[in-house]
């Protein structure tokens, strides 16, 4: 499970089944959001494309080497949480550091959701249009 500061953010529906993370309170630019932690594991890449495509959804990329991506597994053992939940936009208020740290990019308001460049922590791309109208890059 990530490290989550659950004093700033809080999970909410987005009313298709799907879960968001937005701001609890206002959030001061440079503040973490949260920290990435899990178990490190490797998986075998084929043509650029890891074989196992379903492990860019609980997988934070580390390095790659050859035909290996190292990745620290966050969940799949067990049920997602607090920043698992962060949405992609091609315009995010959350920057990545350090491939693990999520920090505010800017100011953020109370009641805003929180977004992520999916791009920023993937070294091997799932190669499938982002979500934003309209869509603005491949993640």
């Amino acid at each position: 499970m990530p490290y989550t500061n659950f004093d700033l953010v809080e999970e909410y529906g987005l009313g298709d089944g799907e879960i968001g993370l937005r701001a609890r309170t206002d959030i001061a630019e440079g503040v973490i959001i949260g920290i990435y932690v899990g178990v490190l594991r490797q998986f075998a890449l084929k043509d650029g494309r890891m074989v196992d495509n379903e492990m860019h959804k609980c997988a934070v990329q580390i390095a790659v080497e050859n035909d290996t991506i190292f990745s620290i597994v966050t969940a799949g053992s067990g049920p997602f949480e607090g920043i698992d939940y962060v949405n992609h936009s091609c315009h995010p208020n959350i920057i990545v550091r350090d491939r693990v740290v999520m920090i505010a990019s800017r100011p953020i308001a109370k009641g805003e959701p929180l977004t992520v460049d999916y791009r920023e922590w993937d070294f091997v791309h799932e190669g499938v249009p982002c979500w934003c109208s309209p869509s603005r890059c491949i993640i």
